[in-house]
């Protein structure tokens, strides 16, 4: 078993998380960068920063990782149609059983962006869950992922764009992802004007893309695209 002195390695990190040991991690990771400060920007080592759990504050809203002790909230926003249409109308059904599921968000909570390829946090505002942020199909090569992002009904509309402009800092300025991606249905005329205004640019039309069971037909899906000099500004 590698210790804190010794070369750092994906391996070792990925088996410290996994098993919830964050702070030996973390502890590791920095006694590696004073004792190999030649080695300290290794570009893989960037994907297991402490920044990766750390929750993201501002004075409207909260966005923290998810994790076991959010399972009947996830389980209400599953459980309301509107919210999941919204959000993602083809997401796939939660296991029936709690342990089953407590198991996944764990999963979720201690794994790197590298293994589990998403990021998922939930949106707090005066310290009360309201939604969910995630961002999926991440790469690590490409430096791209895709965003989704939904608030319960009643939800100042302060707080949905405090949160996502929060994600935007994040992604672009601290993660150093290069681009952002949202899909959104052809049909859904709310996403598609506040993902413009947000500042997305539509790149693409994917015709009769995916089967939407509601509707009973193949729907289309318009592509957005953020860049990060287009959320932060020319360097």
């Amino acid at each position: 078993m590698e210790t804190p002195t010794s070369p750092l390695s994906a391996a070792y990190l990925d088996d410290l998380y996994q098993r919830g040991q964050h702070h030996q991690a973390w502890t590791a990771i920095m006694t590696h960068q004073k004792m190999n400060p030649l080695e300290a920007s290794a570009p893989w080592l960037h994907w297991y920063q402490p920044f990766w759990w750390r929750p993201l504050t501002s004075k409207r809203c909260r966005l923290r990782r998810r994790g076991p002790h959010d399972l009947q909230f996830i389980r209400s926003l599953w459980a309301d149609s509107d919210f999941m249409y919204r959000f993602h109308r083809r997401a796939p059904a939660l296991p029936d059983a709690d342990e089953r599921l407590a198991s996944i968000l764990t999963t979720e909570l201690n794994h790197s962006v590298v293994s589990q390829r998403a990021l998922h946090w939930i949106v707090e505002a005066d310290s009360k869950p309201a939604g969910l942020l995630s961002l999926t199909e991440l790469s690590t090569r490409d430096r791209r992922a895709e965003i989704l992002f939904g608030v319960q009904p009643g939800t100042p509309s302060q707080i949905a764009t405090a949160a996502m402009l929060m994600a935007f800092r994040f992604v672009f300025e601290i993660a150093q992802l290069n681009k952002l991606v949202s899909l959104v249905h052809a049909d859904n005329a709310h996403s598609i004007k506040s993902t413009r205004h947000l500042g997305f640019s539509q790149e693409g039309l994917l015709k009769r893309q995916v089967f939407d069971a509601s509707a009973r037909d193949y729907v289309d899906l318009l592509q957005f695209a953020l860049f990060a000099e287009e959320a932060t500004g020319p360097s």
